[in-house]
């Protein structure tokens, strides 16, 4: 009989007696032995642990940090925001009356002369607040906080307090009693004291001319209140020389001494002594920051320096390291009259390097 090819594969089938059985044995075997591989292999080892919470421990270090940084720059874009508000200001107030304000200036309301952060009220978006001051003076607004006034970085608690505070400075420049001041912001009750932005010196020029700065560091005690329409100086606005010439008394307040509430004035400079005899910069006497005149050169909260304007309103950021007579030519609208007053001389003519430096 002949073989057919159905016959040959039941012979193949059943050739190897017994080896579906031993196939079976070995899917059952395998099967059964997965429960206690998976039970070995359910969590971490000790060591795969330590190995994860060193990873993430890098992670967070190198985020923190980060995350730090990019809320610094929105708080400096923020700071920067205010002060080019605040030049913008001046600007607009010098549009209108012919000059700059000063750190004392004549007021149609009844309540005497105002300083300059009220001065400029009507020139930053705020006429209402300039409008209750003139009705009902200083308790009219003492309780006024006001964006442009104040750096996010500045004393939170303190702002809480005393909520009519102001984060900046205006420049007084560099002089003392009886000279002639150098800075943006004099006094301009008296007509010879006030300044057009057009009188700077072409050679000092409005980018390189400060107007105004924080004031708002750690190192001062309290910032100071916009409101403060009272005298800057402690023993009165005024001192009379060669009988009939009036002076500001504002030496006291830049030789670093806060007023009778212990707070600082919204003013900045190099007057009556500036940062002491020191040129420098040793002892922590630095220009920014400085912890010897904490009350009398700008200061902030954010690190290694503070927030600027110039004349030209161009904002920046002026580290603490700047020179001291680089930041004393900044702080004059004209190098002609700064002069030497109590060892400190002006840099003139700021070099590339200088310039450079600042930008």
């Amino acid at each position: 009989m002949m073989e057919t090819a159905a016959d040959r594969t039941a012979v193949f089938q059943h050739s190897r007696p017994g080896e579906d059985k031993v196939m079976e044995n070995a899917v059952v075997s395998e099967v059964g032995a997965s429960p206690a591989v998976a039970g070995q292999r359910g969590g971490f080892t000790l060591v795969e642990l330590l190995v994860v919470i060193a990873i993430m421990a890098i992670l967070m270090a190198l985020l923190v940090p980060a995350v730090q940084g990019v809320r610094e720059m929105a708080r400096q874009r923020i700071c920067r925001g205010n002060l080019q508000m605040l030049a913008n200001g001046v600007a607009r107030y010098e549009d209108s009356l012919g000059y700059v304000p000063g750190w004392r200036n004549a007021d149609s309301s009844t309540f005497g002369p105002v300083c300059w952060p009220i001065a400029l009220l009507p020139y930053i978006e705020q006429t209402p607040v300039y409008d209750a001051f003139q009705s009902g003076g200083v308790p009219a607004v003492a309780t006024a906080q006001i964006g442009s006034f104040l750096c996010p970085t500045a004393f939170p608690q303190d702002i809480a307090a005393t909520p009519a505070q102001t984060s900046y400075a205006g420049n007084v420049g560099l002089g003392t009693v009886g000279q002639v001041w150098t800075g943006m912001m004099n006094d301009t009750t008296v007509g010879t004291n006030r300044i057009r932005l057009s009188d700077i010196d072409v050679a000092d020029g409005t980018a390189w001319t400060l107007l105004l700065a924080e004031k708002c560091g750690p190192t001062i005690v309290a910032q100071a209140v916009w409101t403060g329409t009272a005298r800057l100086a402690v023993s009165g606005s005024f001192l009379s020389a060669n009988g009939s010439t009036w002076i500001p008394a504002i030496s006291t307040v830049l030789a670093g001494q806060p007023d009778a509430a212990g707070r600082t004035r919204p003013v900045f400079g190099l007057v009556y002594g500036g940062l002491n005899l020191d040129t420098n910069n040793t002892n922590g006497n630095l220009p920014i920051n400085g912890p010897n005149r904490p009350h009398t050169v700008p200061s902030s909260a954010h690190n290694g320096g503070a927030m600027v304007a110039f004349c030209d309103g161009r904002t920046q950021f002026l580290r603490n390291i700047v020179d001291a007579g680089v930041y004393a030519q900044l702080v004059t609208a004209s190098h002609s009259r700064a002069g030497n007053v109590f060892g400190w001389t002006a840099k003139y003519p700021l070099s590339d390097a200088d310039l450079r430096e600042l930008k």
